[in-house]
C-alpha cells in the first residue's frame, strides 16, 4: 500500500509543480526534492493527522475512476490530472478540499524556499 500511497502524492506533486512552478527548469531532481519534502513531513507528523491525511490521498486516488475514469498517475495527460484536482478543490466536502490544500502547502513552502530557484518575490 506505501507504493500505491507513494505513486499518487508523486503525481499530485507532479500536477502542482506544473501549476505552480514558474520557472522554465522543472526537472526531475525538483521533483524529486519537493516529493521527498512531502513525504518526510508527512513521516513528521503525530499519527493521527498523518493517517487522516493517507487515508485521504487514497480515496483521492480511488475518486478518479469516477471522475476521469482511470487511477490517478503521472502517467495521465496534464488535463486529466488537473480536472480531478479541481474537482477535489472545488468540492463541498472539506476534507476533500483540506488534502489538496496540504500538498498544495507541501509544493509550494520548498518551491518557494529554494534559493537557487528563479526569483519569486512577486507572490
Amino acid at each position: 500500500m506505501a507504493g500505491y500511497l507513494t505513486n499518487r502524492i508523486s503525481a499530485l506533486v507532479t500536477e502542482l509543480l506544473e501549476t505552480y512552478d514558474e520557472s522554465d527548469s522543472s526537472s526531475s531532481r525538483r521533483h524529486e526534492d519537493v516529493l521527498k519534502f512531502a513525504l518526510e513531513q508527512l513521516d513528521r507528523m503525530p499519527w493521527l493527522p498523518r493517517y487522516a491525511i493517507e487515508f485521504m490521498t487514497l480515496l483521492f486516488g480511488l475518486s478518479s475512476f469516477f471522475h476521469i475514469g482511470s487511477p490517478f498517475t503521472g502517467s495521465l495527460s496534464q488535463q486529466l490530472r488537473k480536472k480531478q484536482l479541481d474537482a477535489w478543490s472545488r468540492s463541498s466536502f472539506r476534507p476533500c478540499r483540506d488534502c489538496v490544500k496540504f500538498y498544495t502547502a507541501m509544493v509550494v513552502l520548498p518551491l518557494y524556499s529554494d534559493p537557487q530557484a528563479t526569483d519569486h518575490e512577486g507572490l
